[in-house]
């Protein structure tokens, strides 16, 4: 068992080689910048699911999203190419204050949903993958049939781009 001194440590330590690149995504001018700091950010947040007792969840978010989906990421990106400059005149009058507005309500009603939200904190378990795999593909199995769906979609329209 690790002492709660070292876990404190070691939260920190993720939280700030999460926090950093997360603040990389808002001001990175290169998109590949920006990919590699997601990349840092999904290795983290696997890290703290690791450090949870959820390592299934650690591996998953490692393989499944730091190694799939960001390797499909960089592979549009070069299919694409960045090199060319953006123009950054407004196509539509006023999109920034009706953008801000929509977030401030998003934000809004996402502050009143978590402030009524009561958490019942149970022991963690070890991570059975049975357990997992029957919630995933039993009562959950809609969800994921809607994510691999979305998932194909995503992956069919950055081949046609």
């Amino acid at each position: 068992m690790v002492s709660p001194t070292v876990n404190a440590f070691l939260f920190w330590v993720v939280a700030a080689i999460t926090v950093l690149p997360s603040l990389a995504l808002l001001f990175a001018r290169k998109a590949v910048h920006v990919a590699m700091a997601v990349v840092l950010v999904m290795i983290g947040l696997a890290v703290s699911y690791i450090m949870l007792a959820a390592p299934f969840l650690g591996m998953v978010q490692i393989v499944v999203y730091t190694g799939a989906v960001m390797m499909m990421f960089v592979f549009v990106l070069m299919l694409i190419g960045v090199s060319g400059k953006e123009d950054l005149t407004e196509t539509l009058k006023g999109q920034r204050w009706i953008g801000l507005l929509v977030a401030s309500g998003i934000g809004l009603f996402l502050t009143a949903v978590i402030t009524r939200v009561t958490l019942n904190v149970q022991q963690p378990t070890v991570g059975n993958p049975e357990q997992i795999s029957g919630a995933l593909f039993g009562r959950m199995v809609v969800v994921m049939e809607t994510l691999g769906f979305v998932l194909i979609i995503a992956a069919v329209g950055a081949l046609v781009l």
